[in-house]
């Protein structure tokens, strides 16, 4: 979150979709724990279950920063489009006061991480709504299985399951939460304030080789949309590693968000244009429906 001002990118939202008790909330809170507390009255984590009005609020409180939101169930399908065009478009409504005076309009630049049984598209067809494209370039639909019979988890480093893996990581998220987000701030703002063109002229090389390593050759411009948040994680990852703030491997935070781009990809089934995924799953509906005629 705090590459989207140096770098100009906008707010958006990756939701890890996928069934209970698959260490979703266990991964929300362990990015919420970056920056503050993971749970508890003083929690860093926020609820879905809010009005547009006051995600707004809560989305300016973040500015620069993480907001880790739960539970996409909880908000209302008739608004959740709308509520992702807002969001991803940095700004909230404008607004009167009781003398017809405009008031200033809520800003913010935010990445969100999100937690949902269901994804946008299903939460839209509640409300008898499609999925377009605008929405799903702000809302990247993440699959919360990572394919090794373990739920979100690939590696349980020691431990002997995977509920026994979750435990661990809240109890180090108990001792050491809201630790490591203010050191890496602490490394990067004299760096950005010395050099204001920095992350510019450093930065977006590595952006660019982030997508050079994993976007599909020929992708439409949706998919590099996205292709670039994943590239400013993987980006983030490795300064804070290079900083000391991780103890992790150089490249383990590209890969870790290469593969999980790579997971969003085949989940969205090609590397074409919304408009076109949509136009071959109304042609294969109308042949599953009519093709014995």
């Amino acid at each position: 979150p705090l590459l989207l001002t140096p770098l100009g990118e906008e707010s958006g939202v990756v939701n890890l979709r996928g069934e209970s008790r698959r260490g979703k909330s266990t991964a929300l809170r362990a990015a919420a724990s970056v920056w503050g507390a993971p749970e508890g009255h003083s929690s860093f984590v926020r609820q879905w279950r809010a009005t547009g009005n006051s995600i707004e609020g809560t989305a300016a409180e973040h500015n620069d920063c993480l907001l880790p939101l739960d539970e996409l169930g909880q908000v209302d399908p008739r608004e959740a489009g709308e509520i992702v065009y807002m969001l991803g478009n940095n700004q909230g409504k404008g607004r009167a006061h009781r003398e017809g005076r405009s008031r200033p309009a809520a800003t913010w630049r935010v990445l969100i991480l999100s937690t949902g049984e269901k994804g946008l598209a299903e939460t839209l067809a509640e409300a008898g709504r499609p999925l377009k494209a605008g929405q799903e370039v702000r809302f990247v639909d993440l699959p919360a299985d990572a394919g090794k019979g373990l739920g979100l988890f690939e590696e349980l480093h020691g431990a002997p399951d995977a509920a026994t893996f979750a435990e661990e990581l809240r109890a180090a998220m108990a001792r050491e939460h809201g630790t490591a987000g203010p050191a890496f701030l602490a490394w990067l703002a004299p760096k950005i304030a010395a050099d204001p063109g920095w992350p510019r002229a450093a930065l977006e090389p590595r952006v660019r080789d982030f997508l050079g390593d994993f976007l599909p050759s020929g992708a439409d411009a949706q998919v590099r949309s996205v292709g670039r948040r994943f590239a400013l994680a993987a980006v983030a990852g490795e300064l804070a590693t290079e900083a000391g703030v991780t103890g992790w491997p150089l490249r383990d935070a590209w890969a870790a968000a290469g593969e999980c781009f790579l997971a969003w990809l085949e989940d969205r089934g090609a590397p074409v244009a919304r408009e076109e995924l949509a136009a071959v799953a109304q042609l294969r509906g109308f042949i599953q429906r009519h093709g014995a005629a």
